[in-house]
């Protein structure tokens, strides 16, 4: 730690990278995955359109949707860039988090919608998060340090990730009671659609470039060129 904190640019880059993770962790999408049980269970009520799937059926839905995300976030990883391939990823999971808050706030005021939205929204969610919002962040991590730093920046971030996922986990209940699912989601959302101002102003481009040209991005040495 103290060789990380010692060196100013490393030091920036730390909190460039922990500020991307954490926005991963307050994107919503793994609360939405861990309480997915319940959209479903709400998608379910009420509705003549609603589609009424068993919990092996939802599980096998889940799953299939985190596979499909995963294998073109590998396919696309070096083609289109880190920030490019996140920023989109960050775009849809934010626009699915909004229609769920919609679904949530009319279905709050008794206006029914079909209850195949938001299990389309969900899936969309965390398509994005499995393709984009989950592994990007630890591959700009890993980019943005030699491998000196690696092991202790890898070491603070998943230890800080892991605190955010417990107290998100046990607030989202809380949050929900206190404001609705609707603002929990539309709180998401905003999180969402924020990242991809910090993606543009402040996140170096790490694919295929040395740390020298990642460390004079993050100093504004090539902007002024």
């Amino acid at each position: 730690p103290r060789l990380l904190f010692s060196d100013k640019t490393a030091r920036k880059a730390f909190w460039v990278a922990i500020i991307v993770n954490l926005t991963r962790e307050f994107c919503g999408c793994i609360a939405v995955l861990v309480y997915a049980s319940h959209i479903f269970a709400e998608a379910g009520k009420n509705h003549n359109t609603s589609i009424a799937l068993s919990p092996n059926k939802q599980s096998i839905l889940l799953a299939a949707v985190q596979i499909m995300g995963s294998f073109l976030a590998c396919q696309l990883v070096d083609r289109a860039g880190r920030k490019p391939l996140l920023s989109v990823t960050s775009i849809v999971a934010g626009f699915s988090m909004c229609l769920l808050g919609i679904w949530f706030y009319l279905q709050s005021i008794q206006i029914f919608m079909p209850g195949w939205i938001p299990i389309a929204a969900m899936c969309t969610c965390i398509f994005a998060d499995a393709s984009g919002l989950q592994p990007l962040p630890f591959v700009i991590m890993t980019e943005m340090f030699n491998f000196q730093l690696r092991g202790t920046v890898a070491t603070l971030i998943m230890a800080i990730s892991l605190g955010t996922d417990f107290a998100l986990l046990k607030l989202f209940a809380p949050l929900n009671s206190w404001i609705g699912y609707h603002y929990t989601f539309w709180i998401f959302s905003f999180i969402c659609l924020a990242n991809i101002f910090y993606l543009y102003f402040y996140v170096p481009e790490t694919k295929m470039r040395s740390l020298e040209d990642i460390y004079a991005d993050l100093e504004g040495r090539n902007k002024k060129k």
